[in-house]
């Protein structure tokens, strides 16, 4: 199941030189997005999982002998995985090329979603506190109108008796 707090959206865009995070990011993005996990693709590369998982992750960068093997696995650009230069996918006019965007935008969508989820759990409980003070005059007005219709009892016996004598 793909974990939504980190997942990255994705669209084509032109060659510029991206740095060393940038690629990691980009490639763990392609990897979502193709369903891949760390271990996987590990498998393709015949590497260890930690291997991938750390280039991913930016903590080891793609050398030229890295770069062969994830463009033989994945077709990748090996000058974009070594040097942020081109299209993760291949040069040309048809060459995909991905781009990371609106991270600060999903970051700020998901606080907005975690103030209206307290704003709803708020609301709710106002909810609440409104229908058990609703309930509680419901059962004053009943009262009343139970004392109302004894008194109009006695009333009407007391008119009734006035009447006959």
């Amino acid at each position: 199941m793909a974990d939504f707090n980190n997942f990255v959206y994705l669209k084509e865009f032109g060659k510029n030189t991206k740095t060393p995070d940038q690629v990691s990011k980009i490639i763990a993005a392609d990897f979502k997005l193709r369903g891949l996990t760390h271990a996987e693709a590990a498998n393709k590369l015949n590497v260890t999982r930690q291997v991938v998982t750390n280039q991913l992750a930016g903590k080891r960068y793609f050398g030229p002998k890295a770069s062969r093997k994830y463009q033989a696995a994945f077709g990748y650009n090996p000058d974009f995985l070594k040097k942020g230069v081109g299209s993760l996918l291949g040069e040309g006019d048809n060459a995909l090329s991905v781009k990371i965007v609106g991270i600060d935008e999903m970051e700020k969508a998901r606080q907005e979603v975690l103030q209206l989820q307290r704003r709803i759990k708020e609301l709710t409980k106002t909810v609440v506190e409104t229908k058990k003070k609703y309930q509680a005059t419901l059962r004053q007005l009943k009262q009343r109108d139970a004392e109302y219709s004894r008194l109009m009892r006695i009333l009407e016996s007391v008119t009734s008796s006035e009447q006959d004598s």
